[in-house]
């Protein structure tokens, strides 16, 4: 990727960066973070994003401090009068401490609305183009509070070449590309084990779920290559997913599932040679550890989410509900979730091979 200059906005000397989104937003997110650190040091960039996963933020070199408040977005239940009553009142710490400037990635109105309110006259808002699926799936609106919006050219397509949008208005030299650390503030570096292969089975929403039969029936075919498997799910799910897998899981030791803690994750991750997974936080984090993705994708647009570099397994493009953007019209029966339902195995298996003769074949440094 190229290295952008970009004269504005020089005078910014602190900067607040609003996240609110689910955990890989957050990991995009850091692309930010990553070129502020690099390329203007001297900013002293702060971030209020939601408990779950402030530790992304907290563990950057990047970041001076990170707030927690909790944040009304459809994937979160249970926002209720202490959630919001927290949330007023951190926007009302950060307006007494005066930044220079305050910004969101997705310009939605909620967002829109937070920057507002911590620095009316500095508040800087991505605008996707019309028509753009994020903007489809955002909820526009209160358009004259972002006093410095940052427009995405129209060719757009990636989540993460608006993180470079924004990232060059704050005069930024470096590309926006994420890069996770660990609670030592050190990079977790790739530290890949030959034949290693990630699955991540886990996703937040049942539509983008590959389903769990096809799962089994790929991490046979892969020790049957002769691989070793480590198989990542959310500890909620444990219990579903060593069922799933337990005819490789009891008999061999070339399978691992494991379901800790998001930074075990991390660290564990960092050791796969390979790493699948669907449009969720998986995918997103272990691109962002240089690690080769495959991502399975189904009722939404892959260029939009998918991370720079990442092998795509398509599923049925051509049904007239795609793209659906995760909010599915199809009825239950044979055609429920069909977009991904019916990927084959050999499809994400072939995949997977070609990726590992790809990175065999890559030269020495």
């Amino acid at each position: 990727m190229t290295s952008f200059a970009e004269p504005r906005h020089q005078d910014i000397r602190s900067l607040l960066f609003l996240h609110w989104r689910n955990l890989g937003d957050a990991v995009i997110g850091l692309g930010l973070v990553e070129a502020m650190h690099r390329s203007r040091p001297e900013v002293a960039l702060d971030v209020l994003t939601r408990p779950q996963f402030a530790f992304l933020f907290e563990n950057h070199p990047g970041v001076r401090k990170t707030y927690t408040a909790q944040f009304p977005i459809g994937t979160m239940g249970g926002f209720r009068a202490r959630s919001a009553v927290r949330l007023a009142w951190e926007l009302a710490c950060a307006r007494a401490r005066d930044y220079d400037a305050v910004a969101n990635l997705f310009g939605d109105v909620r967002e829109n609305l937070g920057g507002w309110l911590v620095c009316p006259d500095r508040n800087f808002s991505i605008v996707w183009p019309e028509r753009h699926p994020i903007r489809i799936q955002s909820r526009t609106g209160l358009d004259s509070l972002r006093s410095h919006p940052v427009c995405v050219p129209a060719e757009t397509e990636s989540v993460y070449e608006g993180m470079q949008s924004l990232a060059r208005a704050f005069g930024t030299t470096m590309p926006a590309l994420p890069r996770l650390y660990g609670s030592n503030r050190q990079p977790i570096s790739h530290a890949p084990v030959p034949g290693r292969i990630g699955l991540h089975v886990s996703a937040g929403q049942e539509c983008k779920r590959w389903p769990m039969e096809r799962w089994a029936r790929l991490a046979s075919a892969l020790l049957d290559e002769g691989r070793h498997l480590r198989i990542y799910c959310a500890p909620s799910e444990e219990a579903s997913v060593y069922a799933g897998f337990a005819h490789i899981l009891i008999p061999a030791n070339s399978a691992t599932l494991i379901a800790g803690t998001l930074e075990q994750f991390l660290m564990d991750a960092a050791t796969c040679s390979a790493f699948v997974g669907h449009d969720s936080f998986g995918i997103h984090a272990a691109a962002a550890l240089a690690v080769p993705t495959i991502l399975i994708n189904g009722p939404n647009v892959a260029a939009v989410w998918a991370p720079p570099g990442t092998a795509i397994v398509h599923g049925d493009e051509g049904l007239p509900c795609f793209p659906c953007y995760n909010k599915p019209t199809c009825a239950p029966g044979p055609a429920h979730f069909a977009c991904i339902r019916y990927i084959p195995v050999e499809d994400v298996l072939s995949r997977i091979l070609h990726v590992q003769r790809k990175v065999t074949m890559r030269p020495m440094a």
